[in-house]
């Protein structure tokens, strides 16, 4: 199963899988994946998962949505690719590698390797 790891601006990490067929990523609260900041749209992007691939998705936000700090309408995400939502980012780790523990979080988080 691919997983996010959330990044917020002041430093807190969480671990989020990501849903299959699709993830949505919002400030509403109708969102599989809700993200508290007032940069972010209700409705920002969703995550899309087809067989092997994973999409993300903008759905017209006012802030846009970033890929390894490139502005984005959708692109293919690889393992590792940061997108960038508002003010947070979200690290995408792929099915094909090991999951990535709490604990490893807390680690990675620490030492600023997020970024």
């Amino acid at each position: 199963m691919a997983q996010l790891i959330l990044t917020t601006p002041n430093g807190r990490t969480s671990l989020r899988a990501v849903l299959t067929p699709a993830t949505t990523i919002g400030r509403g609260p109708m969102n599989h994946l809700m993200i508290d900041s007032p940069l972010v749209s209700r409705r920002h992007a969703t995550l899309e998962t087809n067989g092997p691939f994973c999409t993300v998705h903008d759905l017209g936000s006012k802030n846009g949505t970033y890929v390894n700090g490139t502005l984005v309408k959708s692109q293919v995400l690889a393992d590792g690719d940061t997108i960038g939502i508002g003010d947070c980012l979200l690290k995408f780790t792929s099915s094909e590698h090991e999951q990535v523990s709490d604990e490893a979080i807390k680690r990675i988080s620490e030492r600023g390797m997020l970024y």
